[in-house]
């Protein structure tokens, strides 16, 4: 029996012991208690603790750099109305308020956070980050184990 073989499948989540005993031909009892000994759930439990915290640190990765992109648009935008406002005999209040509204549209279509939420977004994912550390380390497992089938549930 390939036992690293069903311990990674499992692990790596997406089946149950059930569909492993039918895969592999082994006795449910057999693999529970292999599963028990070699403590396969809380392994899985950092796999997929492990898993949700890079995809949230990706995406926050990537809402960052589109953070950044905008700010340098905004810096462009700001460039520009000084060299507008330089060039203007009389400050237009009509153009200054049209230009201001742009950016505010942009940013919000855009759903861009100033950087101090990003700082504070990223503070947030590396306490969900150390949380879920702490959570697979501490985890406590009850495991329930029917010796019955089907049949005998039914009387």
């Amino acid at each position: 029996m390939d036992w690293k073989k069903i311990k990674a499948e499992y692990v790596a989540g997406g089946t149950s012991y059930r569909k492993l005993c039918e895969k592999y031909g082994v006795s449910r009892t057999t693999l529970q208690r292999k599963a028990k000994e070699e403590k396969w759930c809380e392994l899985r439990s950092q796999v997929e603790a492990k898993t949700a915290a890079k995809i949230v640190e990706s995406v926050s990765d990537n809402s960052a750099e589109t953070d950044k992109a905008f700010m340098r648009l905004v810096n462009k935008l700001f460039k520009k109305a000084e060299e507008v406002i330089d060039t203007m005999p009389k400050w237009s209040v009509y153009a200054l308020k049209e230009m201001s509204a742009t950016m505010k549209n942009l940013k919000e279509i855009k759903g861009l956070k100033s950087a101090d939420d990003i700082k504070e977004q990223r503070a947030r994912i590396a306490k969900l980050q150390k949380e879920a550390e702490s959570d697979s380390n501490n985890s406590s497992e009850i495991e329930v184990v029917f010796d019955a089938g089907p049949e005998e549930w039914n009387e």
